[in-house]
C-alpha cells in the first residue's frame, strides 16, 4: 500500500486529492521518493478504473499500510 510515509512524499509533490492524479503518468510517481515503478503503476491503474468512486473517499493523509 501507499502508508503514511509515502503519502506525505506524494503531498509534497502536489498529489493531494485523486484529481490530482489525472494527468500523471506512472513515470512521473515512480520519480518520487519511496514510490517506485510498480506502485506507481498500481496507483495510476486505480485513479483511472471503475473502482474510482471508493478511491474518492480516501485522502492522502487515511492511506495506510
Amino acid at each position: 500500500g501507499v502508508g503514511r510515509v509515502r503519502a506525505r512524499h506524494l503531498f509534497n509533490k502536489g498529489f493531494s486529492k485523486i484529481d490530482d492524479f489525472k494527468f500523471a503518468s506512472s513515470d512521473d510517481l515512480a520519480k518520487i521518493p519511496a514510490i517506485g515503478k510498480s506502485l506507481a503503476e498500481d496507483i495510476i491503474r486505480q485513479v483511472h478504473s471503475k473502482g474510482r468512486k471508493k478511491l474518492d473517499a480516501v485522502s492522502a493523509d487515511q492511506w495506510a499500510d
